[in-house]
């Protein structure tokens, strides 16, 4: 695993690249979460691109702009700079690799990146979404009721009408620590998964965790899968009977779905 800082466009970001045991199979991108739902995952991540380069594939683990231990600090994110800035790592990581088959890992609100952001890799392309965010506009209404019930704790009414008068009157809204441009909260309201999301791509498989037994998909992603396929993308679906990682209060880091990924971005190739 090699640490090393990428300049793209003037936006330093922080890329850890793990490399290959032996011949290169697969290069895969990792399009992380967001705000507190990344630290939750890192630590999964890890592991998964150390498996996934055991396996025989080159890993490119990046920290957005204004993220982690890239450059900026959370006010200076925009939407539109990490859809550049993930298109770039994109055709430097394919220059890298040479005619190294694409594969993306995307968790959370990073299936939304990875669906918006230009990528030369992606037809024939193998593409693992863990719990999906379908919607920015759903993800931000949840995220944002962390400042309200804060608020209420402290005895405040506050409602989502108050927080976007304050965000367009302020063009920043701090959230559980994160400061939100206005840009950024418009571009990730706008963003969603649509039925073109990931057009060419060989294959698209979407895991959902719940610990419960029996669990199936969740509806939404269920018409979203069936709207992929009526569409022409080899999609499908499951539920990996885990912890919820990227919620839970403790670090979780599923070894199921470690195998799970090696199995499903790279196959049979993992074995060859």
């Amino acid at each position: 695993m090699v640490p090393r800082y990428v300049d793209l466009a003037g936006r330093s970001l922080f890329c850890l690249c793990h490399a290959a045991s032996g011949p290169r199979r697969r290069r895969v991108l990792i399009a992380p979460p967001f705000a507190e739902e990344l630290n939750k995952s890192r630590r999964l991540l890890a592991l998964t691109a150390r498996a996934l380069a055991a396996a025989g594939a080159e890993v490119w683990l990046p920290d957005l702009y204004g993220t982690g231990d890239s450059a900026g600090d959370a006010a200076d994110a925009r939407w539109d700079d990490w859809l550049a800035d993930f298109a770039a790592l994109d055709a430097q990581m394919a220059a890298a690799c040479g005619d190294v088959p694409a594969a993306y890992l995307a968790v959370r609100t990073g299936a939304l990146l990875l669906a918006g952001a230009p990528l030369a890799g992606l037809t024939g392309a193998r593409v693992l979404l863990w719990q999906p965010v379908l919607k920015g506009a759903r993800f931000l209404e949840q995220f944002l009721r962390l400042r309200i019930m804060a608020a209420k704790l402290a005895g405040q009414a506050l409602s989502q009408k108050d927080l976007d008068a304050e965000l367009e009157s302020e063009g920043v809204l701090e959230v559980a620590g994160y400061a939100l441009a206005r840009d950024f909260v418009h571009a990730l309201r706008a963003a969603s998964l649509t039925s073109s999301a990931f057009a060419g791509a060989a294959a698209v498989m979407v895991r959902e965790c719940n610990p419960a037994e029996g669990a199936q998909l969740t509806m939404p992603t269920a018409q979203w899968l069936e709207a992929l396929a009526a569409n022409g993308v080899a999609a499908q679906g499951a539920v990996t009977p885990c912890e919820q990682f990227w919620a839970t209060q403790e670090i979780a880091a599923p070894t199921l779905l470690v195998e799970q990924a090696v199995a499903d971005l790279l196959g049979a190739e993992a074995n060859a």
